[in-house]
């Protein structure tokens, strides 16, 4: 009976295992991820906004998108802003 238990137990824990849903604009050639599909990085996505799991989306190569980012990364991240000289 304790078998029975145990093995239902671990069952439900693997079927209930959670995959993080993420965001990716279908065009073919993005690199990034979203968490949130209202992301201002999706916001100029003219084609289909897709779901996809987070394992998925990161062993496609994609990165979380720079308007994600926690703010100590942010602080630490290039800017890619052009500077007049």
């Amino acid at each position: 009976m304790k078998t029975i238990v145990l093995f239902l137990f671990i069952f439900v824990a693997i079927a209930c295992k959670a995959s993080t849903v993420v965001y990716v604009c279908n065009n073919g050639t993005t690199n990034k991820y979203h968490l949130k599909p209202n992301c201002r990085g999706l916001s100029r996505c003219h084609f289909k906004v897709v779901k996809m799991t987070l394992e998925k989306a990161k062993a496609s190569q994609k990165t979380l998108c720079r308007h994600e980012l926690p703010k100590q990364q942010k602080q630490q991240a290039p800017s890619k802003k052009k500077h007049k000289t």
